[in-house]
């Protein structure tokens, strides 16, 4: 069996999972890159794969199929915002973009503008109640995750994450 005729098997697989992972991103039209993707982790899988491995094909391959279609959602629908302070320094947590690809300003900023800057940003902040503010402090600037967060506060992950969410349209509206 070629890769070409494992692709062709394996195709009904593929578009499945394709548009049962689609429905994650409903904003984004994904079903094509979804099945290229799937493609690829499926070549990957065919290259690995033993017949007389005991796992069939369809088995083996619907794991890789599956983490890179997740990794294409990761990369595209969820992609993650890098704060300015952080976009110089190497950070444990994967990026949605490469940071050698954000140009650098042509000329160093003054004294004078930083100051205006964090003079706005300070204004900024102090219009979020004092949690919020507290959060979204400690998650941009310090890089502290939401897991911790989380158990500081006594709340979920997903609520930190609800909050920095809902801090930075408020501050978006606000500030426009």
């Amino acid at each position: 069996m070629t890769e070409t005729e494992a692709c062709a098997q394996l195709r009904p697989m593929i578009e499945k999972l394709a548009a049962r992972f689609a429905r994650f991103a409903p904003r984004y039209s994904l079903y094509e890159d979804l099945v290229q993707e799937g493609n690829i982790g499926a070549i990957i899988a065919f290259r690995s794969w033993r017949a007389d491995g005991g796992a069939s094909l369809q088995n083996w391959a619907s794991h890789q199929v599956k983490e890179h279609m997740r990794l294409c959602l990761e990369r595209v629908a969820f992609p993650t915002h890098v704060p300015k302070q952080l976009r110089g320094k190497a950070s444990e947590r994967p990026r949605a973009i490469e940071l050698d690809a954000i140009p650098e300003p042509s000329r160093a900023p003054t004294q004078e503008k930083e100051a205006i800057d964090r003079a706005d940003a300070d204004k900024a902040l102090s219009m979020l109640s004092g949690r919020n503010r507290r959060i979204v402090i400690d998650h941009v600037v310090h890089d502290r995750t939401m897991r911790d967060l989380a158990a500081e506060e006594g709340i979920t992950a997903t609520r930190v994450n609800q909050i920095v969410d809902e801090s930075f349209v408020f501050l978006r509206r606000k500030l426009a």
